[in-house]
């Protein structure tokens, strides 16, 4: 299983929305895409850094440098593309647009979030990464909660 670190709060947000009455974070926004090919799950991992200007409240107590939980890839498509009708990106609060530092972005549609019970410790990488024998026995054996 490969894992993409991501800035909290919006780590957090793919499997607890802070928005209230708002479902968690549906979509990935990305300068690049993930490969057409690849729709699977994948480990989402906190990095050691906060989004100090996001848009959603702070968390109090952030877990950082560690996975979360899982998410399903179950698709990707460029902002702004016929397929952002199709999924109703518009409507989706979590959907980022094309700006000046931004020129392109592309939707990581993600579905059927699973967050753990007990967040795992793991250094992050850039891009999508594969995790240490370690972290992928503790992953495999890890609990989720359940409600998630």
């Amino acid at each position: 299983m490969k894992l993409l670190t991501v800035r909290q709060p919006w780590a957090s947000a793919m499997f607890v929305s802070p928005i209230p009455l708002v479902p968690p974070k549906s979509i990935e926004n990305r300068v690049w895409p993930v490969p057409s090919k690849f729709r699977e799950r994948i480990g989402i991992h906190a990095g050691l850094t906060v989004d100090r200007f996001a848009s959603i409240p702070p968390l109090e107590n952030p877990d950082l440098g560690r996975v979360l939980g899982t998410v399903e890839i179950t698709g990707c498509h460029e902002a702004n593309s016929q397929q952002c009708v199709w999924h109703e990106c518009r409507e989706n609060p979590w959907a980022q647009w094309p700006d000046r530092q931004h020129p392109v972005v592309f939707h990581w549609e993600l579905e059927h979030p699973r967050e753990f019970v007990t967040p795992i410790r793991a250094k992050g990488l850039q891009k999508l990464w594969d995790p240490t024998d370690s972290v992928r026995h503790l992953m495999s054996i890890a609990d989720f909660r359940v409600d998630s």
